[in-house]
């Protein structure tokens, strides 16, 4: 066990209810809010399928994700 993981408990039960069971749970650590999607915003979307019907010449080839990105 660490310093900080032995603080942040210690804190965390401090400032708990002492018949409070659920501040013996760890937190989440996921994120609160969604990342904002790729298919959210019309402009790269229409970049994407404007690079996909017509690739740069040196490409030669119908790109993929990863080569649009």
């Amino acid at each position: 066990m660490s310093r900080s993981w032995v603080s942040k408990w210690r804190k965390l039960l401090r400032q708990a209810d002492p018949a409070d069971v659920l501040a013996l749970h760890s937190r989440s650590r996921a994120r609160r809010t969604e990342p904002s999607s790729i298919a959210s915003q019309p402009a790269v979307v229409q970049r994407i399928l404007e690079i996909r019907v017509a690739p740069p010449e040196n490409l030669q080839r119908v790109p993929g994700p990863e080569a649009i990105l």
